[in-house]
């Protein structure tokens, strides 16, 4: 358990995480944050499922987890000026999430959150990856490189933005209803775990809209668009038909969470029970 715990960055085996994560190719940190997260828990999943049987995970070290998995990525989060390494903190503090299924049983909720987290990051490294095709890639690194590019591009600046509310889990997009399940799961047996993930999710909401708040609200309306193009922007301006690809994305969103969310839920128990995956 405490190996994968290292794998996760499950904290108090996190430190290696920022550094590392925040030193790698922007591609390599994706992956990671991406790709791996996923397998490794489903894996630790399955382990505790097969052989635990949740005997021997003490529900007191899951308490705790999750509890440190708020605090030690919260916290230096809210000063951080580099995107980067704000949504590699990010990436910490949802293994508090993923852990509460674990004090119910039900890794169906699991997988609901870890597909919305997942679709929503890849919509938001998709967007810094294309975005840093421009110049001068070190001012993209630091959350203050977005500043004005809501003129540039007011569509994709919105969609971006809703990519962020997501992650917050602001109604009506799915990352709301899937973090709803995930805390029915365990309401009212741990009445006091969900107050203390709320109050965190509210203060990390803190570090998501200083983020939002460069991409819509920095902007002095007296300035023209030819004045800001003299500023020498770093950001690559994307065609509009990338546009049409955010607005679809971000629809497909909201659509999950109000209409598809039952469907999705029962493909994901079909698969997980009635094919005996775990």
């Amino acid at each position: 358990m405490f190996s994968l715990f290292i794998k996760l960055g499950v904290p108090p085996f996190h430190l290696w995480m920022p550094a590392v994560y925040d030193g790698a190719p922007l591609i390599i940190t994706i992956y990671f944050m991406l790709v791996t997260k996923f397998v490794l828990w489903g894996a630790f999943y399955s382990l505790s499922f097969l052989y635990f049987h949740y005997q021997t995970l003490s529900e007191t070290i899951i308490m705790w987890s999750i509890i440190s998995s708020f605090f030690f990525s919260i916290f230096p989060a809210l000063n951080q000026i580099k995107l980067k390494k704000l949504l590699i903190y990010s990436g910490i503090s949802t293994n508090a999430y993923c852990l509460i299924p674990l004090l119910s049983g039900n890794e169906s909720s699991l997988f609901l959150f870890l597909i919305m987290y997942l679709i929503t990051l890849s919509g938001i490294f998709a967007f810094l990856s294309q975005i840093r095709r421009g110049s001068d890639f070190e001012s993209l690194d630091f959350i203050g490189g977005f500043l004005y590019y809501y003129r540039y591009n007011s569509i994709l600046a919105f969609c971006v933005a809703g990519l962020f509310f997501s992650i917050i889990g602001l109604p009506p997009l799915s990352g709301f209803f899937f973090k709803y399940y995930l805390f029915l799961d365990v309401f009212p047996n741990k009445a006091g775990l969900i107050i203390i993930a709320l109050t965190f999710g509210i203060i990390s909401a803190v570090y998501y809209i200083r983020v939002i708040s460069k991409l819509l609200l920095s902007i002095k309306p007296r300035l023209t668009f030819d004045e800001l193009k003299h500023w020498n922007l770093p950001f690559y301006i994307l065609p509009n038909k990338i546009n049409i690809v955010y607005i679809i994305f971000v629809t497909l969103l909201v659509a999950t969470g109000l209409f598809y969310f039952n469907p999705l839920l029962s493909v994901i128990e079909h698969y997980l029970y009635d094919t005996n995956i775990t």
